[in-house]
């Protein structure tokens, strides 16, 4: 809540942190991410933290905060709906690995084999490769509270399998 009141955002969001770049994917995202607030009722808001190195849309929907301290950080992912990785370049994504230790879902770029690869293995995640799977993509999250948590929950098992010391 305090993550929330600092920054003025009400209602569920979508969460990108990393340098807001066009190798990582931010024109796509930002493209998508418009288009599924103009063709749904949907009153999502994407949240970038990180610092941009491309200009972002000056809209509404979409917040770009800059870059934040590790405890602003955390709270955003905890506040979040899920956690948005639109590149096509990772090779191990830190953020979707803090995002699975969050317990939030992760809506990943679906051209990358190892972003794929980790949602398809954890279970915490979802993938898109074109507008449309991004759009149901983002539908099915919005609309499944439960289907969220228990993503969240096989995140959290799988980072803690794979990633956090015995």
């Amino acid at each position: 809540e305090a993550f929330r009141r600092r920054f003025g955002i009400e209602g569920p969001f979508l969460l990108y942190v990393g340098r807001v770049d066009l190798n990582k994917g931010c024109p796509e995202l930002f493209d998508h991410f418009q288009r599924y607030r103009r063709e749904t009722s949907s009153n999502l808001t994407l949240v970038l933290v990180g610092r941009a190195v491309l200009e972002v849309p000056k809209v509404e929907a979409i917040k770009a905060l800059g870059f934040l301290d590790d405890a602003s950080k955390w709270n955003a992912l905890d506040a979040c709906m899920a956690l948005a990785i639109p590149s096509r370049l990772e090779s191990l994504s830190m953020a979707t690995l803090e995002a699975f230790h969050a317990e939030r879902p992760v809506v990943a770029n679906g051209n990358c084999a190892v972003l794929r690869g980790q949602c398809r293995r954890s279970g915490g995640g979802l993938y898109y490769a074109n507008y449309d799977e991004f759009r149901g993509v983002l539908e099915t999250l919005e609309g499944d509270p439960a289907l969220r948590a228990r993503m969240g929950r096989a995140g959290r098992a799988y980072f803690d399998r794979h990633y956090s010391w015995p």
